[in-house]
């Protein structure tokens, strides 16, 4: 016989139900774009809350000191969300920073679709976490589609690109997102280095995209990364870096870091801050990390944003790191 009279567990019953209850509405009607850049130490990885409900992840960190990323962390982090199933599981290119962490959720979780440049699906030989994310996919049921050429796709009150970089490097192939809500927008710009920016900046201009709110900074601030071609083309508000504090790598480099700021970039570095939500409207946008507040305002053109910077040369010279 139960210790707890039958009244106890029809109030626990009904609590669980109030709360899941509460939490599906919360998804369902959720209005904000939201952005959650996981502190995954050398790595990226970031939770997309479209409106509407649907989730994405962007990259899955792993590799290096951050081996086991997957499970040990990222889980937490959704299953701490209610995220259960992931709409979209989005590879910008299997280095293992960007998708080991993919490997366990792929076994733990619900994934309705995995995403990647399709220029790695017929790469000989294949990566080898290529190969081992296909296997999991494979046994899991779990679709994979590799993007060749733009897309575009919507969602409540916006819309989303797909734009894979035809670069000949695998940093330079990655597959770019760029999401749109109304003035405010975001992009995830992978492992881009000086070739993949430069077509991605072209890209821009020639289709007309506006200044963006919000940009994932390339390859964890490479001094190989974020130059002016590209910042010229996107004239961010704020940068993100995902990097591991201490990194053996030097990211973010004092020169990439110069350059954004050249662009009146607001910086944010997961290494520093932990991780980092931003929120968008349709034209404001409002920023909080594990330190505290990151501030707000609106994402439309500001007084005094985009003049013309210093020239390069002042933050040092161009060299490989």
């Amino acid at each position: 016989m139960s210790p707890f009279p039958a009244a106890f567990w029809g109030l626990a019953l009904l609590t669980l139900l109030i709360s899941g209850a509460a939490r599906l509405k919360s998804r369902l009607l959720h209005d904000d774009l939201t952005l959650t850049f996981f502190n995954v130490g050398q790595g990226d990885s970031s939770l997309v809350a479209l409106p509407g409900g649907a989730r994405w992840l962007v990259d899955g960190g792993g590799a290096f000191l951050e081996k086991g990323i997957g499970r040990k962390h990222l889980f937490g982090e959704l299953t701490s969300q209610a995220v259960l199933t992931v709409d979209t599981m989005l590879l910008s290119h299997p280095d293992l920073d960007h998708g080991e962490g993919f490997l366990p959720l792929l076994a733990d979780l619900k994934i309705n679709q995995l995403l990647l440049p399709a220029s790695f699906l017929s790469e000989k030989p294949p990566k080898l976490l290529l190969t081992q994310l296909l296997a999991r996919a494979g046994v899991r049921r779990t679709p994979v589609r590799g993007v060749a050429i733009p897309e575009r796709f919507e969602f409540p009150n916006g819309f989303g690109e797909l734009v894979p970089v035809p670069g000949k490097s695998a940093n330079d192939r990655a597959l770019v997102l760029r999401l749109v809500m109304g003035e405010c927008s975001a992009i995830y710009a992978g492992d881009l280095e000086i070739a993949g920016e430069a077509w991605l900046a072209k890209h821009a201009q020639d289709h007309h995209w506006p200044e963006a709110t919000v940009l994932k900074v390339a390859h964890h601030g490479s001094q190989t990364s974020s130059h002016p071609p590209l910042l010229n083309a996107l004239r961010p508000r704020l940068a993100i870096v995902s990097s591991g504090l201490a990194n053996r790598y030097g990211h973010p480099h004092p020169f990439a870091l110069e350059r954004l700021r050249q662009w009146k970039s607001e910086l944010l570095r997961t290494d520093f801050h932990g991780a980092v939500t931003i929120s968008l409207t349709e034209n404001h946008w409002h920023c909080t990390s594990e330190t505290g507040p990151c501030g707000s305002g609106a994402c439309s053109t500001q007084a005094g944003r985009g003049s013309t910077p210093r020239p390069e040369a002042s933050a040092g010279p161009r060299t490989s790191y």
